[in-house]
């Protein structure tokens, strides 16, 4: 029986569609009898070069005397290549029944464990590099006879808060991280893998490295492809109370008793289900939910259930560790990572430079939870956040980065049912609330059209400006060294700085070109490409001769565009996908000059990318508007926009040549 409403609906109250039904597959498995493996927890951590793994067995069922379990740990890549293997009986590993709760494989389950093996030279997890082995487990009656084997992915990684910072592997994180709905535009919350795979491929191409599972544990697949692939997951319990703001007081089930049970049960059952994930790095509570006792016992049953000591993190409380009539800070003591909502820099300053109240729970590493909300005409001034994401400077060391919120738009598509009505036009067409009737959620409208991709995965226009905000190799000019007219070239340094934790540029080569106010290529020498073995938190300089424009545009200025392209192909991405790029403007454009421009072209249309440097330009002081034969003027600092009926009719850098080649709505 599939219930449409229960009392857990009110703990479900999330920002999306309200779908009925079971969204994923219903399986069935038959295990041997009397005895089988119910359930494993695998521990793995690295411990200088080597790896360290402790597996335990939960058995159900009548164990009989002779029983034995063996482990046998390979390479993912090559099944055949035992690294470890280990095996004893079950009364040698036995470490005595289990008490039973939704913690355990049930009352009366034995439970096996194995010693702690070490595993030398291992390869790390990390999202830069995703490096599994295969564990597999096998269960024998007797000896020499196996009833039943299961195996699992198993990643090598250590996460810890030290020093304020959250860190894997003993490095800290630059957290670029998008909040993700299960949504289709057809199938709605029943994804396929190939929808995951879609996803984790537009992650890759915005240089994302961070999912936080919103507001529920997602599909099991997923957290296996991201173990693949290299994401980093915040795992998030099924509990939102968004709706009791209603009554003024959204805390009101996270302080009633009578909702412990409801509480624990969604906060365990998120851990038993992706416990043996490298990828998750942290725990949520969940979401907009207040504070009260319930969501403590939570965040202790995480605590003591957890062998890898992963941080749990909850927004909806405040510092004051009381309960709240609306929404939280995300400072509440018993969260362990600070992770607010919407708080803009210089909200976020004074917390990392720390506090009195760092005196009370120590120091902590500062998160956004969600830190700009992509609905509309959205997603500017973001340079503010990667600025202090990307700082050095010691009072932004526990500024750690955050999560857009979201990834998708949620808008489905309308069925078509074959009659005419006044809505009839919206028929197979992407609606939102109030486009499936009266009763279809019409207050909200389009509030869950709020993602950086559009319905079908195709980009926003912001998301290429969060990929490149992003982007973990950083371009800077380093010196224009003037030209020489014996040469009749410009000399011109910039500087590659690797902004990875774990990755060296290896796998990337470096592309050059520089074009002038024509849109014509300049010969640049060297010729590119370029390897660098850059690793992490190291920066080299490449200097290059550049070919100067012709005469007549020499004062109309010139431009150095770099990207780093990719060397190989990945499973996701095709070689020379660009991962980072810039572009440098070498030598200024000089305004009386430019008015020329156009009458000495073939074509008075600039090169694409010479709009770069003219949209880049720090400017700053009043836009004036006027109006000449209908057409409005923009005249601004460092541009003049020209509008006529709603369209862009003109855009051009002051006292610079036209930019537009053809009109835009």
């Amino acid at each position: 029986m599939v219930l449409k409403w229960c009392d857990g609906t009110y703990l479900e109250d999330q920002d999306q569609w309200w779908l009925t039904g079971l969204h994923r597959t219903v399986e069935l498995h038959s295990v041997p009898c009397p005895c089988a493996i119910s359930d494993y927890e695998i521990t793995s951590s690295k411990q200088g070069k080597d790896g360290l793994l402790q597996v335990r067995v939960s058995l159900a069922g009548t164990v009989p005397s002779t029983a034995s379990v063996r482990l046998s740990l390979c390479e993912q890549a090559e099944p055949s290549k035992e690294l470890v293997a280990y095996s004893s009986s079950v009364q040698e590993g036995s470490q005595g029944e289990s008490a039973g709760g939704r913690d355990s494989a049930g009352a009366g389950s034995v439970v096996w464990a194995s010693q702690e093996l070490r595993v030398p030279q291992v390869r790390a997890w990390s999202a830069e590099e995703p490096n599994l082995y295969c564990l597999t487990i096998e269960l024998s009656k007797a000896a020499g006879t196996p009833v039943q084997a299961e195996s699992v992915q198993v990643g090598f990684r250590n996460v810890a808060i030290v020093n304020g910072q959250l860190r894997v592997n003993d490095r800290p994180l630059v957290v670029a991280g998008a909040n993700v709905h299960e949504m289709h535009p057809v199938r709605g919350k029943a994804l396929t893998e190939e929808d995951m795979l879609t996803d984790i491929r537009m992650l890759k191409r915005g240089n994302f490295n961070a999912v936080r599972n919103a507001h529920y544990p997602h599909h099991p697949r997923w957290y296996e492809l991201c173990d693949q692939h290299g994401l980093y997951v915040v795992d998030e319990a099924n509990i939102e109370t968004h709706g009791f703001l209603e009554n003024l007081f959204i805390s009101l089930p996270a302080c009633d008793w009578a909702w412990k049970a409801q509480y624990l049960h969604r906060a365990q059952n998120m851990f038993q289900r992706a416990k043996n994930h490298p990828c998750v790095i942290a725990w949520s509570l969940g979401n907009e939910s207040g504070w009260g006792p319930n969501f403590a016992a939570c965040a202790a049953w995480l605590r003591s259930a957890d062998k890898h000591r992963r941080p749990v993190q909850y927004e909806g409380g405040e510092f004051h560790g009381d309960a709240v009539f609306f929404f939280g800070d995300g400072q509440e003591p018993t969260s362990e990572i600070i992770c607010p909502m919407y708080w803009s820099p210089p909200m976020v300053l004074p917390i990392a430079a720390g506090s009195c109240k760092d005196e009370v729970v120590g120091k902590r590493p500062i998160i956004l939870c969600e830190y700009t909300h992509a609905l509309g005409n959205s997603n500017g001034s973001l340079r503010s956040y990667w600025d202090l994401f990307w700082s050095t400077a010691p009072e932004h060391q526990r500024i750690q980065g955050g999560f857009v919120w979201e990834w998708a738009d949620g808008a489905l598509k309308v069925p078509c049912r074959n009659k005419i009505n006044k809505d009839g036009w919206l028929e197979g067409e992407l609606g939102y609330g109030g486009d499936f009737g009266p009763t279809s959620g019409k207050p909200d409208s389009y509030f869950v059209v709020d993602g950086l991709l559009f319905p079908d995965r195709s980009p926003h226009p912001a998301f290429d400006e969060i990929k490149q905000l992003q982007q973990p190799v950083q371009f800077k000019l380093a010196t224009e060294n003037g030209s020489s007219e014996f040469f009749a070239s410009l000399k011109v340094s910039f500087a590659v700085l690797n902004r990875h934790q774990f990755r060296n540029l290896r796998y990337l080569e470096f592309h050059w070109f520089s074009r002038d106010a024509a849109g014509r290529r300049r010969v640049c020498t060297p010729e590119a490409p370029l390897v660098l073995e850059l690793e992490p938190g190291c920066e080299q300089t490449v200097s290059l001769h550049v070919e100067l424009p012709a005469k007549e545009l020499s004062d109309c200025g010139q431009w150095l565009f770099v990207e780093a392209r990719l060397r190989e192909a990945t499973e996701l991405l095709a070689a020379g996908f660009v991962v980072a790029e810039a572009c440098f403007t070498i030598r200024t454009p000089k305004a009386p000059a430019c008015e020329q421009l156009p009458h000495q072209l073939e074509s008075p249309m600039l090169c694409a990318g010479s709009v770069a440097p003219v949209m880049s330009q720090g400017l700053q002081g009043a836009a004036a508007r006027s109006t000449n034969s209908g057409e409005d003027i923009i005249t601004a600092p460092g541009y003049v926009a020209k509008f006529k009926a709603g369209n862009l009719t003109s855009f051009r850098s002051t006292g610079g040549p036209e930019l537009q080649r053809s009109k835009l709505r």
